[in-house]
Parts: C-alpha cells; structure tokens; sequence
C-alpha cells in the first residue's frame, strides 16, 4: 500500500507549486490526493480488499467441538443398589433447584415433567455403569471452560437408613458454579462438596451434603473440520483482487517512484527544488509556517540545537498514535475484567492467576453478552475477529511512526558522516 502511494517527482512539484508537503518513504495517507488516479484506484482497492481478510480469513476453515449441555443430581447411595426404589420416591416427592409450581411462563411445566422422565427413564438405570471419580476428579473434569468428555453428573452422598435425601437436580450448560456457594462468588473454593442442593427445601430441612464420590457420564468427544463457504468465497476473491492490483501498480509504478529517502535525495540533487530554495537552515516547524503562507526566507544566525526524535514527527500523527493504543488497552483492559468477573462467578480466579496457569496453552476464559445468544455464525465471527482490524492499524500507525523516528536520525546522519 505504500508503493501503491509513492510520490514521482512531478507529484512532488506539482505539490510544492500549491505550498503542499507530502511524505516520503513514510506510510502516509497525505499522499493519496497527490498521485495520479490509476495508483489511487490500486490503493483503494488493497485497502478495501484487506478488511474481509482480517475478519473472516481466520474463519474460513475451522475446528469445532461440541460441548454437552449435562444435569447434576445428588442421590443416596442406597438408590444406585436399587434403581426401583429411586424411581419410587423421584415419583412420590420430587425435587429440584428452582422449580416454582406457581410458575406461569409458557412451557415450564412440559420442560419440569420432560426433565424428571429423563431422570427416571435414563439416569437412574444408568448412572451405576459411568465413570466413578473421586469429588477431587470431579472437580477437576468439571470445572473446564467446556466441557467435551463427559455430561450428565451424579453426585453420590453416604447411605442413610431409611433414605431420606431424595433427587435434587440441577440443570446446568457446561458451568460449573454449582460446586460454589451460593453467596460468595470470589469464593476461590469450589468443588462438588459445596454443590448447592436442598436449597428451598424447608420441609425436610435438608442442606448440602459432602458427596462420597461421583458418578460421571462418558460422552464421546465430537470434533469437526467445519469449512464455511461464503468466508471461503470473500477470501479468494479479496486474494484475487489484492493480486491483480499489484500486478497493475507493477507496471504503472515501476521505475518512477521516489520510495525511499535515498530516492528523494538524488533527486533532489539532479534537480533542485525552487519552492524550498533558502529553507535549509529552518526547522521543520517555523519553515512550514513561512513556506505555506508563501513568504520569503530570512538569514538565520546559527545556533547549536538539540533535537529529539519525537520532533520528527505532526502532531497529527504523534496523538492519534496514542489515542489508537489507548483504545486498544481499554479494550484489552475490558475484556480481561469480563474473563476474571467470569473466572470469579465460577469459582475459577485463584486458578487463574496461579503461575501454573500461565503455562497451559489451551487456558482460556469464555466472555459474551446476553445479546449474543440468538447472533448467526458470520456475525459472531465479525465481533470475534474485529480486535484484528484495530490491531493492523496499531501497526499501520506505529510503523509509520517509527519510520519518522528513524528517517530524521537517517537524515542527521547524513551532516554528521559522509556517506556514499
């Protein structure tokens, strides 16, 4: 894109013919007035044809892997020896977390009595051939951002004679805040001891019990190479374009451009620029003040200055550098007090910030908004991969930033040592 809005000589005469300066061998969108319309047409469209790449290119192909929406129950270890007499008292006194018999919103009820039927008809003459883990390996297995292996969980309490703790159910989607308390959310602990059952249950006045072990539903893990083909489609045909356009700045470019500062010298050099005549002694600042109001230059008595190299460099440039990367930390900033507000409600923080945490590639923290429940695919993709956009122009700017720095300590080196 810089070729693309390189300056030849007669941009630069034309330019400094109406008091204009323009950037040279700096990524300057100054210059894009200046130049000819075939090379801003080739600018506009690398630039345009760079925005689909950054926000889909990343998804065009990729791997999704199915996470399990599971329920927690908490039975006595005398059901699981006699599944008939699980069924029996799930039917005479049923319990669950939340259920609200007066509750009036379309489905409740349907969804209440299709939960129970599966409880019945699946869990309970099930559970006794899953996975048995220790309350530690639960915890452990459990307490993943998604969960892959394993769904639906029973948690196993020591056997009271008669039986007086009854199925209490959970509905919960890959989360695990039910091993937490209820009232302390930066609580670090969590682990199934504290799951959350008898909560409301003020007839039998029953509170939750440390499980004696659990029993752990295998769930094959479902992994997909998934190609999406309109990103597919957007990818190839900015690639076609951006290919085509380089193909046409090669030949309307070649051989005319002064890109570099060693460019602009020798031509310079050849052939003098008149507009600028007697300015050498001025510094940046005061002599485009004189030169743009087209006033003439007056003697200067040489004195000794320092410079720094931020003095290289338009205001204009140098603030929206900053105002860019304050952006961009407040982003960052932000999202990282979603994931550790998320880690905190999930009993997940102290494990977080540990030092073995910053070791573990694959440790990540899920963020989202409610609003994001019912967005499509290509929209999600959007929102993920916009904080690309922000990032290549971070680069953009810095990069010309940095090339201002170092052009003017090319430039004073010039005085400083011959160079050939």
């Amino acid at each position: 894109m810089q070729l693309a809005i390189a300056l030849t000589r007669d941009d630069v005469d034309a330019a400094h013919a109406r008091r204009r300066w323009l950037n040279i061998g700096v990524p300057s969108a100054r210059n894009v007035r200046a130049v000819s319309l075939p090379r801003r047409l080739c600018w506009a469209l690398l630039l345009l044809s760079s925005f689909p790449l950054h926000l889909v290119y990343n998804s065009a192909v990729l791997e999704s892997q199915a996470t399990t929406e599971y329920i927690v129950a908490e039975l006595d270890a005398g059901f699981l020896d006699n599944p008939g007499a699980a069924v029996s008292a799930l039917e005479a006194n049923w319990t669950m977390i939340g259920e609200n018999p007066n509750a009036k919103w379309p489905g409740y009820i349907e969804e209440s009595h299709a939960r129970r039927k599966y409880f019945r008809d699946y869990i309970v003459p099930n559970a006794a051939h899953w996975d048995n883990l220790t309350p530690e390996a639960c915890a452990s297995t459990y307490s993943g951002v998604m969960l892959t292996t394993h769904r639906n969980l029973i948690l196993v309490v020591p056997h009271e004679d008669p039986p007086r703790r009854l199925p209490g159910l959970v509905d919960e989607v890959a989360h695990n805040s039910w091993m937490c308390d209820a009232g302390f959310s930066w609580n670090p602990e969590c682990r199934p001891g504290r799951a959350r059952f008898g909560v409301g249950d003020s007839a039998r006045n029953l509170t939750p019990a440390e499980p004696a072990y659990c029993l752990a539903e295998p769930f094959r893990q479902q992994c997909d190479l998934e190609v999406y083909a309109p990103f597919i489609v957007t990818v190839i045909v900015c690639n076609a374009v951006k290919t085509a356009t380089m193909l046409a700045l090669f030949f309307v470019a070649r051989g005319r451009s002064l890109n570099t500062l060693g460019d602009a010298i020798t031509s310079f050099l050849k052939r003098p620029d008149l507009s600028t005549k007697g300015f050498g002694a001025y510094d940046y600042r005061p002599m485009l003040t004189l030169w743009e109001a087209n006033a003439q230059p007056e003697p200067l008595m040489w004195e000794r200055r320092k410079k720094r190299r931020l003095h290289a460099v338009s205001r204009r440039r140098f603030w929206l550098s900053w105002a860019l990367f304050i952006v961009a930390v407040a982003i960052v900033l932000g999202l990282v007090i979603m994931a550790v507000a998320t880690d905190s409600d999930s009993g997940r923080l102290t494990t977080s910030f540990s030092p073995s945490s910053f070791l573990v590639k694959d440790y990540s923290s899920v963020v989202g908004w409610d609003a994001l429940a019912g967005a499509s695919f290509a929209s999600l993709v959007v929102l993920v991969n916009t904080p690309q956009v922000l990032f290549s122009a971070l680069y953009f700017m810095y990069n010309s930033l940095l090339s201002c720095f170092l052009q003017a300590a090319e430039w004073n080196a010039l005085s400083l040592k011959p160079h050939t």
